[in-house]
């Protein structure tokens, strides 16, 4: 059996180190899916929408760091990839989305299912193809597979399930690999940012995402410099376990002490991150040095006095042997402290905590302003079976709602049979 474009396609997406395909088979995809079987080496994931085929991509794509496959069939299929693509553009992860297409001799002429890729994936995606010609395989694959792997975020190829099922021309299938990752800065750069660490008295340090992998690197830093170690909700769970030098987050869900000890360092390092709430950085006296190897995000949430491009593990391994040590801890220290202080007092934990109950039945209350009086006997003109909607609120802020039927003339409830449990949210007054 000749080999189809579907089965190129495979060729040269395992060749890129992609090991598993999510998605849901169907319509336009059925060629493509019937290519995967044949190939035999990439696992395809069966998932019960595409929406959920997508998120379980970006997370496989982080936490492996390889490439991974998606497929959703054309319209809605393709439509509901949305979402997960522009969750792994924000979180860097190189995922290639398959979206099928209406058959080539239907594009641009409106019939069912048409969907532009070109014009809804754009917000999404890092390159988009669209496949319409055989000849056109190792061009577009080739193109797909080297921006996802290079600048790690997704891509998009479009596939027509007749393109697909048609016979793959002869030719070279060979998918030449860019390098995943940059290099260390610039001498010149190593030699700035060193005198400038060396020149201050106090230094701080605020890592991001870009700190994956330089967990080893920003501690044997932060130690010899006797810096504090604040950090981003997407660096805390590479740089803060087993850190003696870290002082918490800074920003809306911030705590500890990150936010003061960037602005009372002379230095403030900066490293892989593109923080987006400027307002919690210095702008003023504290001068920062940014490392990222993204040079898009290098200055433009603070001022800056030196812009470095660069991976953070190479550049800091490099930078390591040019510093100068600290001994004096009473910078850090002081921070340390300043972090530490709420655990310092459990009890008043606790009253926070009561407190922040306290204030959840209350708001429950005042939304269910009910006033029932069963005490008081009904009118003679309204002696008849009414249902009474009573709410109870616990603790944990979920209501108890009883419905209680009372015979006419009765002043106290005589049936209990009606009783149910519900949300807050799905607690509603009649």
């Amino acid at each position: 059996m000749a080999k189809t474009v579907a089965d190129g396609l495979w060729e040269m997406l395992y060749a890129a180190g992609v090991r598993r395909c999510y998605g849901i088979v169907g319509d336009a995809l059925n060629p493509t899916i019937d290519a995967l079987r044949r190939q035999g080496s990439i696992e395809f994931v069966h998932v019960r929408h595409e929406e959920f085929g997508v998120f379980a991509a970006v997370a496989d794509s982080c936490l492996t760091g390889q490439p991974t496959a998606v497929c959703g069939t054309s319209g809605p299929g393709a439509a509901h990839l949305i979402n997960g693509l522009l969750d792994a553009r924000k979180e860097g992860a190189p995922v290639i989305a398959i979206a099928g297409d209406v058959d080539s001799a239907g594009i641009d002429s409106d019939i069912v299912e048409e969907l532009n890729p070109y014009k809804f994936f754009d917000a999404a995606a890092l390159y988009i193809g669209r496949l319409v010609n055989p000849a056109q395989v190792r061009t577009v694959v080739t193109s797909a597979v080297s921006t996802a792997i290079a600048e790690r975020g997704p891509v998009v190829i479009a596939l027509p399930g007749d393109v697909a099922a048609s016979n793959l021309p002869h030719g070279s299938l060979r998918l030449p690999l860019p390098a995943a990752r940059p290099a260390s800065a610039v001498e010149d750069d190593l030699a700035a940012m060193a005198e400038l660490i060396n020149s201050a008295r106090t230094v701080a340090i605020f890592g991001g995402q870009g700190c994956a992998g330089a967990e080893a690197e920003v501690l044997a830093l932060a130690g010899k410099l006797s810096a504090p170690v604040g950090y981003t909700l997407r660096g805390k769970q590479w740089i803060e376990a087993g850190n003696p030098n870290a002082v918490g987050m800074t920003g809306l869900i911030g705590y500890g002490g990150a936010y003061q000890a960037m602005h009372d360092a002379d230095v403030l390092l900066l490293l892989g991150t593109d923080f987006p709430f400027p307002e919690f950085l210095p702008h003023e006296k504290v001068k920062v040095i940014q490392i990222d190897r993204d040079a898009r995000h290098l200055g433009r949430r603070v001022p800056l006095e030196l812009a470095v491009t660069g991976d953070v593990e190479a550049t800091l391994a490099a930078l390591l042997d040019r510093v100068d040590a600290k001994p004096d801890r009473s910078f850090l220290d002081q921070h340390l402290r300043h972090s530490t202080q709420d655990q310092a007092d459990p009890a008043g934990i606790r009253r926070r905590d009561a407190q922040r109950a306290g204030r959840r039945r209350r708001a429950v209350l005042r939304r269910h302003r009910y006033r029932v009086h069963l005490d008081r006997p009904l009118p003679r003109a309204r002696r008849r079976p009414a249902l009474v909607r009573v709410i109870f609120v616990g603790l944990d802020g979920q209501c108890l709602t009883k419905c209680l039927r009372r015979p006419a003339g009765l002043s106290r409830p005589a049936n209990h049979r009606h009783l149910r449990r519900r949300r807050l949210h799905h607690a509603r007054p009649r």
